[in-house]
């Protein structure tokens, strides 16, 4: 399995040392962090053990573990975030602020049309102009392509 150079983040997931079957992994210039996964579950060994050649997990410069060489103590330089998702507080604001904005850029308009007479008939006027041109533009379409 090649997953070279696809820009990869975050940890190596604990599955893929369940893949049974993996022969050869390529794993090179990605952005990965974390340790290489060891074992699973109750299980002491994972197929990832059977593939001990470090330039499979060459370019990833925070990826630590025996097999590569270097050591995961929480001495280290912390990499630098990968992702790019949100977590449940941001989320919330996140949402938050935009139905704020839509609820305020709607009663903005709203309330224009609602307290100015004068803009709200100049809408309504453009607005009536418009269907009908559209209306006209249809039925002359329709019209036409009738007489074909």
């Amino acid at each position: 399995m090649d997953l070279s150079e696809n820009n990869l983040g975050e940890v190596i997931p604990e599955e893929i040392g369940a893949l049974r079957q993996l022969i050869n992994l390529n794993l090179s210039g990605n952005h990965l962090v974390g340790m290489i996964p060891e074992k699973i579950g109750f299980h002491l060994r994972t197929q990832l053990d059977t593939l001990d050649d470090p330039s499979i997990y060459k370019g990833n410069a925070y990826l630590c573990s025996p097999p590569i060489g270097k050591n995961c103590s929480g001495d280290q330089a912390a990499p630098p975030s990968t992702s790019n998702h949100m977590n449940g507080s941001e989320m919330i604001w996140f949402y938050l602020g935009m139905a704020l904005g839509f609820v305020f850029g709607f009663f903005i308009v709203y309330g224009i049309l609602l307290f100015h007479i004068t803009w709200r008939n100049t809408y309504f006027q453009i607005m009536d102009n418009l269907f009908d041109t559209v209306s006209m533009g249809v039925a002359v379409t329709v019209n036409s392509l009738n007489k074909k």
